[in-house]
């Protein structure tokens, strides 16, 4: 049986999609409806999907009633504790670093880049006093402001997300250079343009929020990374989490980190010899297979957004899924072949078996929209053992648990398992989705102050000059 571990995060915007939770920033529907895609591509291509259950006393209830298919793990103490140290234990070196404005670190930089996100930050006056401000920076070939405004939107959303966790963490982290190296602190002088001192209020709320988002980020991908090995479940995160992962894994991994280079291209649209092929038990290889946007299906068939998970459940006992999950559970148990010959054979055989259903399924829930059928391409990744090395164990996390003796029948775990994705593809395609998108939105709650929150724009010619109401970092 194949089984996955969804992050609270993920949950969280299914809930807000659907209604239950209202919306304060626009900017986050398309990637909540990203994340309601990925849900239902969790019901449709695994036996069991399953959560930890780590959310506070006043929040707990609910969704355990709204998720009621979802299996909720709650660790012993002891054992949510280790997990807890282990992540923290790991995250504690990525501290975000900004210099002359620019995110430097080799951490969340590599970040930035895989999502084209030109990120500056900038001295602004406000109230007689400069803040550190956070800003877009706008090239001669302008600046997609919408997207840049959905991706920084969930970063500040990982700022809710910990506040309604158990788990919490050291979210002010951060090291802030000016353009002479100089360490910006409580005693930093800045200057204007004609040369006075002026006074400097620190970070703005903006970018205090920013940063802990950051932080959250980080640890808790690292906190579902370590708890996926453990369990041996497949992990799906989401969508911000998810692009944060794969750079997660690069850093841990104690060989060579170019490994890994195949899982960024087809996260990235490259097409690639080394996916879809298997060449070795020993290396990982890589499923990246388009599916249609279940979610657009859903809305043509229902037209009702608070029945698609239930519809999902039904449409999962279909043929062409079951054909499907039986396949990818063959491909797992090739896996752990010790036939290292017949391994390979076999195992391309499947792959092939694998991508011929998908397009079958592509072609029965295919919804055509405007600019074509919608398509999502998950990215489904089996790492060797040894890609985890870098990975600690985590005692006591999930032995003696009665409620995970279902795992003890998985095949034995060959490393890391996580399903990638796309994300700025995929949030192009929600936005195309034209009627479809409406009626997926359909029950959203607004709060009474919601808006599109855009990201602030620095156009990159005055990017280095100070003016009465900007100063360069």
């Amino acid at each position: 049986m194949r089984y996955a571990l969804i992050d609270n995060s993920t949950l969280t915007a299914v809930q807000r999609i659907l209604g239950y939770i209202p919306i304060y920033n626009k900017h986050i529907i398309d990637a909540d409806m990203l994340a309601l895609e990925s849900y239902i591509q969790a019901i449709l291509f695994y036996d069991k999907v399953v959560s930890i259950d780590d959310y506070k006393e006043q929040y707990k209830q609910n969704r355990k009633e709204f998720f009621r298919e979802i299996l909720f793990y709650e660790s012993t103490e002891t054992g949510y504790s280790s997990l807890l140290f282990q992540a923290k234990e790991i995250t504690e070196s990525m501290v975000p670093c900004v210099e002359a404005g620019k995110i430097t670190d080799g951490d969340f930089k590599p970040f930035f880049e895989q999502l084209r996100m030109n990120v500056t930050f900038t001295w602004d006056i406000h109230s007689s006093v400069f803040f550190l401000n956070m800003k877009m920076l706008e090239s001669i070939g302008g600046l997609d402001l919408p997207k840049y405004s959905k991706l920084s939107s969930m970063i500040f959303e990982e700022l809710t997300d910990s506040r309604r966790a158990r788990a919490n963490g050291n979210l002010s982290k951060v090291r802030l250079y000016d353009s002479k190296g100089k360490l910006i602190n409580h005693a930093y002088v800045l200057i204007d343009e004609d040369g006075d001192e002026v006074e400097v209020g620190g970070m703005s709320k903006q970018v205090q929020a920013f940063f802990a988002g950051l932080n959250w980020l980080a640890l808790r991908t690292t906190f579902y990374s370590l708890a996926a090995k453990e369990l041996g479940a497949d992990l799906i995160l989401h969508p911000i989490r998810n692009a944060f992962q794969v750079n997660l894994l690069s850093k841990l991994y104690s060989y060579d980190p170019s490994i890994f280079n195949p899982i960024l291209q087809a996260m990235n649209g490259v097409a690639q010899a080394t996916i879809n092929q298997v060449f070795a038990a020993t290396q990982p290889f890589i499923l990246s297979q388009s599916l249609p946007m279940f979610t657009a299906w859903l809305a043509a068939k229902t037209q009702d957004p608070h029945k698609f998970i239930e519809t999902a459940y039904e449409i999962r006992r279909e043929k062409p899924f079951e054909q499907a999950r039986r396949q990818l559970i063959e491909l797992e148990q090739m896996v752990c072949s010790e036939d290292r010959i017949k391994f390979i054979s076999e195992a391309n055989k499947l792959v092939g078996e694998v991508r011929g259903q998908m397009e079958r399924i592509c072609v029965k829930y295919g919804v055509q929209t405007p600019t074509g059928v919608a398509l999502s391409t998950p990215i489904f990744a089996w790492n060797a053992s040894t890609l985890v090395t870098g990975l600690p164990a985590v005692p006591n996390f999930s032995s003696n648990i009665k409620q995970l003796d279902f795992l003890r029948d998985i095949l034995p775990a060959k490393g890391f398992k996580v399903v990638y994705r796309n994300m700025i593809h995929d949030l192009m395609q929600i936005s195309s989705l034209s009627k479809y998108h409406d009626i997926i939105s359909s029950k959203i709650i607004l709060d009474k102050n919601a808006d599109y929150y855009n990201s602030k724009v620095e156009e990159r010619k005055y990017a280095n000059k100070k003016a009465y109401w900007k100063i360069p970092m």
